[in-house]
């Protein structure tokens, strides 16, 4: 075991935290666009009725 420097692996885990909250953050607006429509998606739609 090697010795560790407290300050470094306090960074080291709040570098991986940011990094899975981006990656997180990166699936909702993923998943929300699903579910969206542009404006111009919608304006198009109105135009074929």
């Amino acid at each position: 075991m090697k010795p560790a420097d407290i300050d470094e692996i306090i960074e080291k885990a709040i570098e991986a935290f940011e990094k899975r909250q981006r990656l997180e953050e990166k699936i909702r607006l993923a998943q929300a666009k699903k579910f969206m429509r542009s404006p111009r998606e919608i304006l198009k739609g109105d135009d074929d009725e």
